[in-house]
């Protein structure tokens, strides 16, 4: 009966072999792919808790995650996209005229998470579909702004 860590070690590089077919590698080793794995399941675990109050959408959490990947820096990628996307946010209050009323509610939101200690969906009853879709942003475009500014500016 063979052991359990051959078990495992056998499927890690299977799961190795597989990961370097889906990104060109031409090694199979078994290092790249746990470097791959821990940054993978890091960015879930840093995004999870924004997918969970109704922040982002699983699209944008899979999308960060993959490109956090392919990134030399993925954590600075992540905290640059965080920042351009409140910026985003900014402005939009700015235009709304809403700063102070959403900030009030953040506020708000924040004292019955740190005063319950759960995590509740970060929405807010009084707002309509129309004015929930005004007041909102699509994580994509701050996601799309960083990389092409990755790109672009700093190649």
């Amino acid at each position: 009966m063979p052991d359990i860590l051959q078990i495992i070690l056998l499927i890690l590089q299977l799961l190795s072999f597989f990961n370097s077919l889906f990104f060109e590698k031409k090694s199979v080793e078994i290092y790249p792919f746990l470097i791959w794995l821990v940054t993978l399941s890091a960015a879930l675990f840093l995004l999870f808790p924004f997918f969970s109050i109704g922040a982002l959408g699983a699209g944008d959490c899979k999308l960060l995650a993959i490109l956090m990947l392919r990134i030399e820096r993925p954590f600075l990628f992540l905290l640059e996209v965080f920042i351009v996307a409140a910026l985003i946010s900014l402005i939009q209050m700015l235009k709304n005229k809403n700063l102070k009323t959403r900030l009030n509610f953040f506020l708000a939101y924040l004292n019955q998470v740190l005063n319950s200690q759960k995590l509740t969906p970060y929405n807010s009853p009084t707002l309509t579909a129309r004015e929930k879709a005004e007041y909102s942003i699509h994580f994509t475009i701050p996601i799309f702004i960083v990389v092409v500014a990755k790109k672009l500016i700093l190649p």
